[in-house]
């Protein structure tokens, strides 16, 4: 009684199909695209681009260096990019923790300290500097640089290349590796999950 169709007898089902299909594919390309090159769903933290389109924009303004692998040479490089970046940057905090990062990065810090031992989270906290932050300030040199808890980067938003997360006292702040400023401060986060450094 039925007989099946022919696609060749049927050109407008295949084009159809073809669409449907071909719309479908761009969906689901668009999505993983919203969520990152890994298609895992983490968000990237908006502005801090903005920080780093800046510093590019104002390295491109010092005199070029030559390529050298000599650390003293490198570190004079990225003192001067700090130096020009903070004199051309009018730096307030919550350039990159907006408020509604701000309060994701809480609410992803809460939950990961609450899983955590007293013990772990006070070894944790034993690294931290004391010192407060603040914005476009250059991080103490002769301050350690706290180790990030690697699960808790894993969730927390993207950041670009040379930014990091760091704990400092209770706060946790972006911090730029190549230029050694310290780009924003998200105050008294550790307090608000039980912590105490």
């Amino acid at each position: 009684m039925f007989e099946a169709l022919d696609v060749d007898i049927y050109p407008w089902l295949r084009a159809a199909v073809s669409a449907t299909l071909l719309a479908a594919c761009l969906v689901v390309l668009g999505t993983l695209d919203l969520q990152g090159p890994d298609g895992g769903g983490k968000s990237r933290a908006p502005n801090a681009g903005d920080y780093v389109e800046l510093r590019h924009r104002v390295e491109g303004t010092l005199p070029t260096v030559r390529v050298t692998s000599d650390p003293a040479e490198i570190l004079a490089r990225g003192a001067a990019i700090g130096t020009a970046v903070r004199a051309a940057r009018h730096a307030e905090p919550g350039e990159v923790f907006t408020p509604a990062v701000a309060k994701n990065v809480r609410a992803l810090i809460t939950a990961d300290m609450n899983r955590r031992s007293r013990s772990d989270r006070a070894s944790l906290m034993s690294e931290a500097p004391t010192l407060a932050p603040r914005v476009n300030e250059l991080y103490p040199r002769n301050e350690a640089l706290a180790t990030f808890p690697a699960l808790l980067l894993q969730v927390l938003p993207r950041l670009p290349d040379d930014l990091e997360y760091r704990f400092m006292g209770r706060d946790v702040i972006v911090w730029d590796a190549r230029t050694h400023l310290i780009v924003d401060v998200l105050p008294d986060v550790m307090s608000a999950a039980g912590v105490t450094p």
